[in-house]
């Protein structure tokens, strides 16, 4: 565990903080639970858990078919994240109609 504290300072740098002061080296996770090195089982309430859980198929393949279309970011102008925004925002009352 030291070795992976020293790595990640090292890489990472000390803006990216850790949530514990005993770290939890998680290395896998599935609907709504995660796993540590040990095998340990977590209950995970804190990431997109709640709304899709890890590793969710149907978010899987969504991402894999963007992914295999177009990977980028919203400084250039692309259609998907207009037609994202139209239909987010559609869902929203007025004065949330602008994606910020």
């Amino acid at each position: 565990m030291a070795d992976m504290l020293a790595r990640r300072r090292a890489l990472l740098g000390p803006n990216v903080s850790l949530f514990y002061e005993e770290p939890v080296h998680i290395i896998r996770g599935e609907d709504v639970w995660l796993w540590d090195a040990d095998g340990k089982r977590y209950l995970d309430c804190y990431n997109n858990v709640p709304h899709v859980g890890h590793c969710n198929p149907r978010v899987v393949d969504a991402i894999c078919k963007q992914a295999a279309t177009l990977n980028t970011h919203t400084r250039y102008l692309h259609d998907g994240i207009l037609d994202y925004a139209e239909r987010l925002t559609a869902k929203m009352p007025e004065s949330l109609s602008t994606l910020l």
